[in-house]
């Protein structure tokens, strides 16, 4: 009977031992993945603190500007490390969501999560919420000849992405000595104040250019703004009058995106005439002016889209492709013909919050015999060619 008692005691023993130890693995696994999530929030951190130093640097150099374009440019900067934290931010929400997750291990990520709210707060940063994805393109040295013309620029809602972009515009503009002017107007713009503000532009002498920056708020009609726009004063050729010409294949003012992409082929001596070219996005900014002006190139032209079957089979038929559907890294070694040209339009983020376009690069890059890179491919091409088009319309309006 004793003996049976000793080994209930016994059994009992080694339980507790065995339940001791467990909790102590369980803690030191927990403790373990802590620290690395931590660890990686660290990492991010030190990169978001890298591009804020370049950001503000770059700020600073405009001091010529006005305390309200200051202003506006300080909000993009902030625009461009609040994305860069929002990827962090949601795998931690993710997270704490996790069932399977010991409590203890989802009370220490909350705790960071909560310090990482905290930050944003402190900033002035009241809800969190997508911001858009800044790109951060260089000035293509193609645009270094161009002299003193004039540009008005029209800009509508100051989003984040849109401010730095026009950031990079306005500094092009500097830096080729074209003068500009920027008309900042808030989401509660009417479709009237618009329209008659781009009038105003149209009857201005001073004015060569006039570019409307999208995506702009969803109650104003972009095509009558774009319809409105003189056809010689319309530096991103989208009026219908323009996009008529480009398909007619008449001289016209061409949209900055695809005109860049053509010029970056004949740069390389990339052959265009008789070759197979795929463009996957059918966009009115991209998709179909890269189509024509392919076309216009006697290259044979297939388009892609959301509908487009056997997408897989029809991209590796491309002697040229083109990438423009905004999907982080959609394009796959898979995809590609061997030695094609693979020109990337995409401007995403990653899981981790890095630019990066629609085209998986470190797969693709060694197939591919020419790549662009995301960021400093396309996007230099596009400010470049939008400098062209302005000194284009100058010459022009002035019989030059």
């Amino acid at each position: 009977m004793m003996d049976k008692e000793n080994k209930q005691e016994e059994k009992i023993e080694k339980t507790s031992v065995e339940k001791e130890e467990k909790m102590e693995e369980n803690s030191k696994e927990i403790e373990k993945e802590l620290n690395k999530q931590i660890s990686k929030l660290k990492e991010d951190l030190d990169d978001i603190k890298d591009r804020h130093t370049r950001l503000i640097a770059e700020f600073d150099n405009l001091k010529k500007r006005n305390a309200k374009e200051r202003e506006g440019l300080y909000s993009s900067i902030m625009g461009d490390i609040i994305s860069a934290l929002l990827p962090v931010i949601d795998n931690l929400e993710k997270a704490t969501e996790a069932e399977s997750k010991d409590e203890e291990y989802k009370k220490g990520i909350e705790l960071v999560l909560k310090q990482f709210k905290d930050v944003l707060t402190a900033n002035g940063v009241k809800e969190i919420e997508a911001v858009g994805q800044p790109f951060d393109p260089e000035l293509h040295e193609a645009v270094s000849m161009i002299q003193d013309e004039n540009l008005g620029e029209k800009i509508v809602a100051q989003e984040y992405r849109k401010g730095y972009m026009i950031g990079n515009k306005s500094k092009a503009c500097e830096e080729v000595g074209i003068e500009y002017e920027e008309f900042l107007l808030g989401d509660e713009t009417t479709q009237e104040e618009l329209l008659k503000l781009i009038n105003e532009l149209n009857n201005r002498k001073d004015i060569n250019g006039i570019l409307l920056q999208s995506p702009i708020p969803k109650h104003l009609d972009i095509n009558e703004a774009f319809r409105t726009i003189l056809p010689e004063k319309d530096v991103d050729g989208f009026n219908p009058i323009n996009v008529g010409k480009l398909v007619l294949g008449q001289e016209t003012l061409i949209s900055c995106t695809p005109f860049g992409i053509i010029k970056l082929l004949e740069e390389y001596n990339v052959p265009i005439e008789g070759k197979n070219a795929v463009v996957i996005g059918r966009s009115n900014i991209v998709g179909k002016p890269m189509f024509n002006c392919l076309l216009n190139k006697n290259a044979t032209v297939t388009i892609c889209h959301s509908k487009t079957e056997n997408l897989k089979e029809i991209t590796k038929t491309a002697d040229i492709l083109v990438s423009a559907i905004g999907k982080p890294k959609f394009v796959t070694k898979d995809m590609v013909k061997p030695g094609a040209v693979v020109i990337d339009v995409g401007i995403n983020r990653n899981e981790q919050g890095k630019v990066c376009g629609d085209v998986d690069f470190e797969n693709v890059k060694d197939l591919a015999s020419y790549i662009t890179p995301v960021p400093g491919g396309v996007g230099p091409m596009t400010i470049a060619m939008l400098m062209n088009n302005i000194v284009k319309t100058a010459k022009k309006g002035d019989n030059l």
